[in-house]
């Protein structure tokens, strides 16, 4: 009875320092990611708030794009950091602060809404946030897909054809460096430019990318085992086990349920890899939540657990933290 109490105090204590010290970890790998180069730090410190205010209009994923936006229109040096002023009527740099960012994501939301309705590409948002609601119209009755050329005739036709010089690189490689007076014709593409270079900061290194094929490829073995080959001697070792255990009951529903949370493990990490829109974060996660299984498993009194389950995981998600937002 005493050594059945030890046991279950030893298990409870193994899962709280395992909770702890995920926690800690996953709190980590959100702040590492948060963390960018790309954006000014100017800008950067206003991402905690951006964040508020696209949580409130439903569109907290695109934390990244209104941030590229805010780059472009003021780089975190104008108090109406969005430029948003004149979205409701308002003379150009009313708003403080935090009521730029607040109408900011407000009507970049509209705009989300109004492109879906319409069917145009990302890049009309973009660049409908400079022109106003009306370029997404005309994007529509023309293909549906933003260009260059597109941007160029909209601001033509506004600006009666007049034109004002512009240094931006971007210009003069294009036309020697002006643009129309209406607008930025080339807005979209400089927010998809930062956006770009956000992607690939979100990307794992390649040693992390190494690592977590490893651990997906790890998995769909262990799945293969537990499921498929319950009984045999390498099921077993992994289990911690011995073979008159199996006649314990509830054992092989056991190792069948560990082989269909590995096989979970592997499908969610192919799928982070190669579909989930920040790859570190995602495949983070699941590599977090993979390894604590193996090092609960390990302080819980079956040490080859941890080694078959849990070390690979752990430096894969290691790698993926120091990769991270660098």
């Amino acid at each position: 009875m005493a050594a059945e109490k030890n046991r279950k105090q030893k298990n409870g204590a193994a899962a709280l320092l395992t909770a702890a010290g995920m926690l800690l970890l996953l709190i980590a790998l959100s702040s590492s990611i948060r963390q960018s180069r790309v954006f000014p730090e100017e800008v950067q410190q206003y991402r905690l708030l951006v964040e508020h205010y696209a949580r409130k209009e439903g569109i907290r994923n695109c934390t990244d794009d209104l941030l590229a936006i805010m780059t472009v229109e003021s780089g975190g040096r104008l108090e109406d950091l969005m430029q948003s002023s004149e979205s409701l009527g308002l003379a150009p740099d009313t708003l403080d602060s935090e009521s730029s960012i607040a109408q900011g994501c407000s009507y970049y939301a509209s705009l989300l809404k109004r492109g879906k309705k319409h069917h145009v590409d990302e890049k009309t948002v973009f660049q409908a946030y400079n022109y106003g609601p009306g370029y997404i119209t005309y994007v529509e009755k023309n293909g549906g897909v933003h260009s260059r050329e597109l941007a160029e005739r909209f601001a033509e036709r506004e600006s009666g054809g007049k034109k004002k010089t512009y240094s931006n690189p971007l210009a003069v490689e294009a036309n020697g460096g002006w643009r129309y007076a209406y607008g930025n014709m080339f807005y979209a593409e400089l927010v998809d430019a930062i956006l770009k270079e956000r992607r690939k900061e979100k990307e794992p290194g390649m040693m992390a990318e190494m690592l977590i094929l490893l651990t997906a490829a790890a998995e769909f073995l262990l799945a293969g085992t537990a499921l498929f080959r319950t009984g045999s001697r390498m099921s077993l070792r992994i289990a911690g086990i011995v073979p008159a255990d199996l006649k314990r009951k509830g054992i092989p529903e056991l190792l069948r349920a560990r082989g269909f949370i590995s096989g979970a493990a592997a499908l969610l990490l192919i799928y982070g890899f190669w579909l989930s829109y920040s790859p570190a974060e995602f495949c983070g996660a699941v590599l977090l939540a993979d390894c604590s299984c193996g090092i609960y498993e390990g302080l819980t009194g079956r040490p080859s657990a941890f080694l078959f389950r849990g070390l690979l995981p752990l430096m894969a998600f290691l790698a993926v933290l120091s990769g991270s937002g660098s």
